[in-house]
């Protein structure tokens, strides 16, 4: 299939005018709600979403404690049998890993974090 060379020229002229058509937000009745009394959203959406993430993590953080206890558990009643000390090594092992990947997440989604609220502050690092 072939595409017309002025369709991609629409395309692309579309594409770099969409920051203007950004800023000319409409009225979307914020204030009206704000003179009614109700709840009005007064911090900031990234901070909310970052929050949540991070509670998520320490949900995950908390299960993969609990699989590595279950795992040592697993490992302190297997009474010498080999194939349970090798289900439990590998639950313990799997937990480690989970528990490793998430706080290398956490990390990465506070650098990310602080580090954009740095630059779109205006500030240099």
């Amino acid at each position: 299939m072939k595409i017309n060379k002025n369709v991609i020229g629409v395309i692309i002229l579309f594409v770099l005018s969409l920051p203007f058509f950004a800023n000319a937000a409409p009225d979307l009745g914020m204030e009206y709600a704000a003179g009614l009394g109700l709840a009005t959203f007064e911090g900031d959406l990234r901070n909310e979403l970052v929050d949540g993430v991070k509670y998520l993590m320490t949900f995950l953080g908390l299960i993969a404690v609990m699989v590595v206890l279950w795992g040592g558990f697993r490992w302190m009643v297997s009474m010498g049998n080999e194939d349970r000390l090798v289900a439990a090594r590998l639950t313990l092992s799997s937990g480690l890993i989970g528990l490793a990947i998430i706080l290398v997440s956490l990390t990465l989604v506070n650098f990310i974090v602080d580090t954009t609220s740095t630059a779109l502050a205006g500030n240099t690092f």
